[in-house]
């Protein structure tokens, strides 16, 4: 990647290329990423993101391709994934998308892995991550055993990685 292109990524997606992929490859055997930002293909990237959330492509070590769903947070780290469920205005939400692409034959397109991040601030790496299949996250949903949080024009599902294992979904945390 070009040093032009790559100052004027995000600060998340910097972080998320420079700490938060190499270590959940590590940790997760995973292969090499290609990031959607900052692409000369930037159509097809950008549908990638709106319509089926993918951030990133996973280039697997047998020679497949998943998508990936990223999140990094600055603040608190609430070790928790949040997909937004609702909002006022009636447009679809991720969980709705991500639900109808499961439910359906439609062969649609999704994010394999969903892994949110959080960091201090946005020049900091990461100090918690977690990972797990966005199936069983879109699951967990489903089944209710999510929290809800209501912003100003939205709600989202707050599922708690601890939760979430105790309920039987695998999602792996690194510290």
């Amino acid at each position: 990647m070009h040093e032009a292109v790559k100052q004027d990524l995000t600060w998340s997606t910097k972080l998320f290329i420079d700490h938060v992929w190499p270590t959940i490859r590590k940790h997760a055997k995973l292969g090499e990423l290609i990031v959607m930002e900052g692409r000369p293909d930037q159509e097809i990237a950008t549908h990638l993101d709106v319509r089926s959330g993918i951030d990133g492509i996973e280039l697997t070590l047998d020679g497949g391709l998943r998508g990936i769903a990223s999140r990094v947070q600055v603040g608190h780290a609430w070790r928790s994934f949040t997909v937004r469920t609702k909002r006022d205005s009636g447009a679809e939400t991720e969980y709705a998308k991500r639900l109808k692409a499961f439910t359906s034959d439609s062969g649609k397109l999704y994010p394999h892995y969903t892994v949110q991040a959080y960091t201090t601030a946005t020049t900091v790496a990461p100090n918690v991550i977690g990972i797990c299949k966005t199936r069983d996250l879109i699951q967990f949903i489903t089944d209710g055993f999510h929290k809800t949080n209501r912003t100003t024009n939205a709600e989202f599902a707050i599922c708690f990685w601890s939760e979430m294992q105790i309920k039987g979904f695998p999602v792996q945390v690194i510290e």
